[in-house]
């Protein structure tokens, strides 16, 4: 069970709570799948981060708990994302796994900065970087740490919006592989108060020289309130074509003061 807790502060202020809940069933998977960076929900389709940044001198925080079969483990991560500028924001990323092997604790922590290069505009798409690096987590739940980012583009036409990650970091540790991952989401806006949601993601982790994950994502978000919303999605490992479904099950609540920037993103045509 996957549970989001998002904080949006802003001088002192409480601007933004969510807490969406997430069920995920995995398939079996060589090591303990890593999170490095993820997406301040709703600006983002399940994984894919969208390009847009959080507020000056505004707070970002994510509470995450995961409940995870084959391979059977907990795990807690905690996310920040504080807005230096209205384009620059800094990223912290501490997950801490339970039972995974038996085994308890930190895996690598991850900090970084995002930098929004272009606003996004009629013809152009919005285009950001992440650069960062991870420390070391506990022996056989951690990398050693590693060190990279990624490019983040983002682009709205009509009702559609389509984010695009891709995301590359080279570990320090020599005898394991540098890891490439290739993110892409849809969210359609298909009615006032419905949003359709497509994403694939395509990965090659620290521990294999090929990909070890391609899975499609499908689903939807509805609108509930003036300041709430429920998300609901499946996704399937085409590579392995196995049992590999995961399903989504997600609910966000926003405090009004937000909701402008929400609306104007996904909704605005």
């Amino acid at each position: 069970m996957l549970m989001f807790v998002m904080i949006k502060l802003k001088k002192k202020s409480l601007f933004f709570l969510s807490i969406p809940l997430t069920l995920f069933i995995y398939s079996n998977v060589s090591a303990i799948e890593e999170q490095k960076f993820i997406p301040v929900q709703p600006m983002g389709v399940f994984s894919t981060l969208s390009a847009y940044t959080v507020e000056k001198d505004s707070i970002a925080a994510i509470m995450l708990v995961e409940r995870c079969f084959k391979p059977d483990f907990n795990r807690i991560t905690f996310a920040l994302e504080y807005g230096i500028t209205e384009n620059i924001d800094i990223l912290l990323n501490i997950p801490y796994a339970i039972d995974y092997s038996n085994i308890d604790g930190f895996q690598d922590i991850s900090i970084g900065f995002k930098h929004k290069l272009i606003l996004e505009e009629q013809i152009s798409p919005s285009l950001t970087y992440i650069a960062g690096f991870t420390f070391t987590g506990k022996e056989d739940i951690s990398t050693g740490g590693s060190i990279g980012g990624g490019i983040l583009v983002s682009k709205k036409v009509g009702p559609f919006l389509g984010n695009f990650n891709i995301f590359y970091f080279k570990p320090i540790e020599t005898k394991l592989k540098d890891e490439i991952e290739l993110r892409i989401g849809l969210d359609l806006a298909a009615a006032h108060d419905f949003n359709i949601l497509t994403e694939m993601i395509v990965k090659k982790s620290h521990y294999s020289e090929n990909i070890d994950l391609l899975e499609g994502r499908f689903g939807y978000r509805v609108k509930l309130s003036v300041s709430s919303y429920a998300t609901v999605g499946i996704g399937y490992d085409f590579k392995n074509r196995e049992p590999a479904w995961r399903l989504f099950l997600n609910f966000n609540i926003f405090y009004p003061s937000i909701h402008k920037k929400i609306r104007k993103i996904y909704y605005e045509e």
